[in-house]
């Protein structure tokens, strides 16, 4: 059993977590060094987020961008098959300030349907997109590259998802 105040004060909540998991379903996943971490959420937050409108990340993505809801479809983001491999995943840094890589969207879809419930941002080195997973709201949002690939995924799931902006 984990010290969830240790994890609290490690800002450590969610990794524990997908690591754990991760483990149990048989997924590799890494963690990256704090420094490189850090340098990839900021470099991201700068391209992609205004970070003064609200109290998490998802609440300032800059325009455009393209999202939708997606009730209770935790693990959607497997389906979006057009994510690069070892990609980057990060959270809201008061509740995690850690980055994972991933090396394919279906393993990372297969996680968070088997995990806690958390919000994340993907990014690639290349930062040419940014996709994040609200998920009190169970809201998908892409920019960057991204967009076509939500709006794709929104065609392929029509009967479920909610065109949002």
């Amino acid at each position: 059993m984990e010290d969830l105040d240790k994890l609290i004060f490690e800002k450590r909540i969610i990794t524990n977590y997908l690591f754990e998991d991760a483990q149990n379903l048989n997924l590799n996943i890494k963690e990256l060094s704090p420094d490189i971490g850090n340098i990839i959420i900021q470099k991201a937050i700068k391209k992609f987020i205004d970070p003064q409108k609200g109290p998490l990340l998802c609440y300032g993505i800059i325009s455009p961008y393209v999202s939708a809801s997606f009730p209770d479809e935790w693990g959607i983001i497997g389906e979006l098959q057009e994510v690069p491999e070892n990609f980057f995943v990060f959270f809201d840094s008061y509740k995690d300030n850690h980055v994972i890589e991933i090396n394919k969207i279906s393993d990372f879809g297969k996680l968070v349907e088997e995990t806690i419930v958390f919000t994340y941002y993907i990014v690639n080195k290349d930062l040419d997109f940014l996709i994040a997973w609200d998920a009190a709201h169970q809201v998908l949002i892409g920019t960057g590259k991204a967009q076509n690939w939500i709006k794709n995924l929104i065609k392929r799931r029509s009967d479920d998802a909610v065109l949002l902006q």
